[in-house]
């Protein structure tokens, strides 16, 4: 049981697991979890986009050069952003790793 204002975090129960997406959730005043608890909302042992430090967003570190990574790379990532596709005027859900890997390939 929750009140109004308080905040939860989410843990795996199983060794080596975290939840994804992770995130911190709280009870708001329409007694709805603010953010919504996200539909993908999964234990895995995933290792979440993190981009190479040493390269530029969307590309990785390749043979001591940085290239572009494949957006297909993308797909187990949870779509958190929401991008406005100008050429048909609609919102398309996307991943941060396939944003940037996108943006990178032009």
């Amino acid at each position: 049981e929750y009140k109004v204002g308080d905040s939860v975090g989410l843990n795996c129960e199983e060794a080596g697991l975290r939840p994804l997406p992770s995130g911190l959730y709280k009870c708001g005043d329409s007694l709805t979890w603010e953010p919504p608890l996200p539909a993908d909302l999964r234990c895995t042992d995933e290792e979440p986009f993190v981009p190479d430090s040493q390269c530029g967003p969307g590309e990785k570190l390749q043979d001591s050069k940085c290239v572009c990574i494949q957006r297909e790379s993308c797909l187990s990532q949870p779509e958190s952003l929401c991008i406005l596709h100008l050429d048909v005027g609609v919102t398309v859900p996307m991943s941060l790793c396939s944003f940037h890997a996108g943006r990178c390939h032009g």
